[in-house]
């Protein structure tokens, strides 16, 4: 205790003498990807057998012990004697006197009553939410004595109330004002709101619904298209893995990992370059120009007002000729061989696609360098820098190294492989390329034609699993008592900020010396980074005051362009009223 490798555990939660789901599951769902089992007075002795059949599957098993009936004791000591169980009773401890074959299990827990709270903290000291510091206040003769007890420290993301880490929980409801305000608006309809403190987590709270016609309210779980937040949550992770690696190297030129881009006007471009946006790239590729068949249509592909044969809206006042298709040799509407790539239902790319949109960013006009300019390219050429140093695509070494060892189980690339579709809040309706309602699907074009997996965007998540790898940054590369990243490679990466803007190594940062422009609130310290996404996403981490807040929503529903998330400046004043709610600095 707490556990750790949860990449490496197979885990059942099964509870004892209740039936339905329980507190101590539903909160051990918080920490890591688990099977829940029941068992009460009803479960037949069939019924008994087959959950044990398959908990042998599992090589994690915690149990949570509900009732003290005697009906129980013979199921609690066959799983006594297995190695791989923890067992979390929320009996008066005499009751372990019934069942001694508990002492061979890995684990024994006295929560001592069967409330929600004892349960949801149990199951947090289990994960290291919180430490353990009780000792056993009697003896139990043949297994522990008075006194009995392990302290453990807090290694993982907790969850308590506000006033535990000095922040007012009235002042916090302003957070719901300012919400409700911006629902009202209809600047989008539905979000979640995440802050932590100190590695508490004292407020997450879903509002609204997925969509306007309200057929699905937004809940804790459900999981968002992050948007350029991917920039700084998965190539910005990815990055800093080779560093530490000794693949990558910040101040070498890009092209030493990216050979295509030798001998061109962008060999030059070091990595640093790249991840404070000072490269010289454009801000994006318009890739409805590599994409669409030019011979399918006549005259111009766009227009700025509707009619009868431009009529397919792509932004507010533009409108794309009805007659576009796809070229055949890069889309095909059915999945076929050498076509693996998903863009979206119905719609596959071939293979070499990813390669082709490489190559016409590479053949993109050059800026000017050292200059502050926000390109997604620049995320694009560094997520094929570390695909091609690490020799691994990028999702799967973000799931390897990252997501699935933190438990972050909701965060990834191309969701709809795990995820179920009532799950994942939709983006936009789109009109001009894709022609229907994305929802699983990456809502970003250059992303979206890569097959859903780009450095600039395609990362998906629920907001309590993206707080993870937020409080591995803020801990400077540790979580859950296992270091992810050194401090060193960490700490420059958190800390470090560019000569030439407010921008830090791959994270945006406030700007304090001109408030009116900068990205954070005011009163964000110097030393906060975060992000924001296209779609309606934000994170910032502040470790002056030990914070993290999230916003997550698709104010891209049903169009991109509906800007009052930005008119409104939501997203700050919920910043602000984070830090208002401080009253312990």
């Amino acid at each position: 205790m707490p556990l750790k490798q949860l990449a490496e555990r197979k885990i059942a939660v099964l509870s004892i003498g209740e039936n339905s789901e329980t507190p101590f599951q539903k909160m051990i769902k918080q920490y890591a990807p688990v099977t829940c089992f029941l068992i009460d007075y009803k479960t037949t002795t069939a019924a008994k057998k087959q959950i044990l059949s398959q908990l042998a599957e599992y090589n994690t098993v915690i149990v949570g012990v509900h009732s003290s009936h005697s009906r129980y004791a013979t199921l609690i000591e066959t799983l006594g004697k297995e190695k791989n169980v923890i067992f979390s009773f929320f009996t008066p401890p005499y009751h372990l006197l019934n069942v001694q074959k508990v002492k061979f299990s890995n684990a024994v827990i006295m929560a001592y009553e069967n409330t929600d709270l004892a349960q949801e903290y149990a199951a947090q000291a289990i994960f290291g939410g919180i430490g353990f510091k009780g000792k056993l206040p009697v003896t139990l003769k043949g297994l522990y004595a008075f006194g009995t007890g392990l302290n453990t420290e807090a290694t993982r993301l907790g969850y308590t109330v506000p006033e535990e880490v000095g922040m007012s929980s009235e002042k916090l409801k302003e957070i719901d004002k300012i919400v409700q305000e911006a629902l009202q608006e209809r600047a989008f309809p539905g979000c979640q709101v995440l802050i932590a403190r100190k590695g508490k987590i004292v407020y997450n709270k879903p509002f609204g619904y997925f969509d306007y016609a309200g057929t699905k309210p937004v809940e804790n779980s459900d999981v968002y298209d992050l948007a350029s937040v991917t920039k700084a949550t998965a190539t910005l992770p990815a990055v800093m893995k080779m560093v530490d690696q000794g693949l990558i190297q910040v101040d070498t030129f890009l092209s030493t990992y990216i050979p295509q881009m030798k001998g061109t006007d962008k060999e030059k471009i070091k990595v640093a370059d790249a991840l404070f946006h000072e490269s010289g790239m454009i801000p994006t590729l318009a890739t409805y120009n590599v994409v669409i068949d030019t011979a399918s249509y006549s005259g111009p592909l766009f227009r700025n007002q509707q009619d009868a044969t431009y009529r397919l809206q792509a932004d507010r006042r533009l409108f794309a000729n009805k007659n576009i298709r796809m070229r055949k040799e890069l889309i095909s509407s059915e999945p076929k061989p050498g076509y693996p790539l998903t863009i979206a239902q119905n719609m596959y790319g071939v293979a070499s696609l990813p390669d082709t949109l490489l190559k016409a960013i590479i053949e993109t006009k050059l800026g000017k360098p050292k200059k502050y300019v926000y390109s997604c390219l620049n995320f694009s050429l560094l997520k094929t820098a570390v695909q091609n140093v690490s020799h691994m695509p990028i999702d799967s070494l973000v799931e390897k190294y990252y997501f699935a060892p933190l438990g972050a189980q909701t965060t990834m690339y191309r969701p709809l492989r795990r995820i179920p579709a009532t799950s994942i809040a939709p983006t936009e309706h789109d009109h001009f390329m894709r022609n229907q309602i994305l929802i699983g699907y990456v809502h970003d074009e250059m992303s979206a034609f890569c097959g859903g997996v780009e450095g600039n965007a395609g990362l998906f998540s629920s907001a309590n699993d993206l707080a993870k790898l937020l409080q591995l940054y803020l801990n400077e590369g540790s979580y859950g008592g296992e270091q992810y990243v050194s401090q060193k490679t960490a700490h420059r990466f958190v800390t470090q900020t560019s000569t030439v803007s407010r921008r830090g190594l791959g994270f945006d940062k406030p700007d304090k010396k001109n408030e009116d422009k900068s990205p954070a609130c005011p009163e964000a310290s110097g030393k906060a980074y975060g992000h924001y996404g296209y779609t309606g996403t934000a994170f910032w981490v502040d470790p002056a005051n030990e914070t993290i807040y999230i916003f997550l929503c698709n104010r891209v529903y049903p169009n991109r362009w509906n800007n009052k998330l930005s008119s409104l400046d939501i997203r700050t004043r919920i910043h602000s009223a984070m830090y208002q709610a401080i009253t312990q600095p």
